[in-house]
């Protein structure tokens, strides 16, 4: 089985692959930029759907001159990975959920009278700020990140493509378009961004990248 990667791999999961005889490719198909930022005073929690906001609020406390003002607001997040992260941060989690809608679910049904600040990218999906604006929620959103397309033509004869966001699918897309194998995806708005590519799609049965790999090798024997 030859597998190409989106994103580069951890050396143990990089191992995962090994260890079952997978032979794969990898490489980066979008890099992230972490803004310069400053945060506000006036909002109840935060809310983060990616561990790429996380990381950048990380890269902020390192430099602000108060992080204490910052680690004082709880955060409501998308994914386990995310959670723990903001915990790493210092930053008490709420609530989290697996995905953007039921995250948006949980906020309209119990907290739909708080104020939130979104840490979020350049590209970051309607999906959340919509459900918050119909129910008339407070909310405002920061940019902390940015998303770069590194678009790269590369051979297309693989058996399994995997990708950790539409960003990377959108990326991958833009000069590549396999003729045969599988899309692997990590959850089902990369899946939906993967229809675009023709292929057949397998999701992840949780949004991280172990799992994807889990699904891969379980495919791989049934072989």
């Amino acid at each position: 089985m030859k597998l190409l990667s989106t994103k580069i791999l951890a050396d143990t999961q990089k191992e995962l692959l090994r260890s079952s005889d997978i032979s794969f490719m990898e490489y980066e198909a979008i890099s992230i930029s972490y803004n310069a930022f400053e945060i506000p005073q006036d909002f109840d929690y935060y809310l983060i759907t990616s561990q790429n906001a996380v990381r950048s609020l990380m890269v902020h406390l390192k430099t602000t001159s108060d992080p204490q003002h910052i680690l004082t607001k709880s955060a409501f997040c998308v994914g386990s990975k995310t959670a723990s992260l903001l915990g790493r941060a210092g930053l008490h989690v709420s609530h989290f959920e697996v995905n953007a809608r039921l995250l948006g679910e949980y906020l309209v049904e119990h907290y739909p009278k708080h104020t939130y600040l979104f840490l979020c990218g350049d590209r970051r999906r309607e999906e959340l700020p919509l459900q918050l604006s119909e129910n008339s929620i407070s909310f405002r959103e920061q940019i902390v990140y940015e998303t770069s397309l590194n678009a790269v033509a590369l051979e297309t004869n693989y058996d399994a493509y995997l990708f950790f966001s539409p960003s990377a699918v959108m990326s991958f897309a833009m000069k590549n378009k396999p003729r045969k194998g599988v899309a692997y995806c990590i959850g089902h708005t990369t899946a939906e961004a993967a229809n675009q590519l023709g292929l057949p799609i397998q999701i992840s049965k949780s949004p991280t990248i172990e799992s994807v790999l889990d699904l891969v090798i379980e495919n791989f024997k049934k072989r």
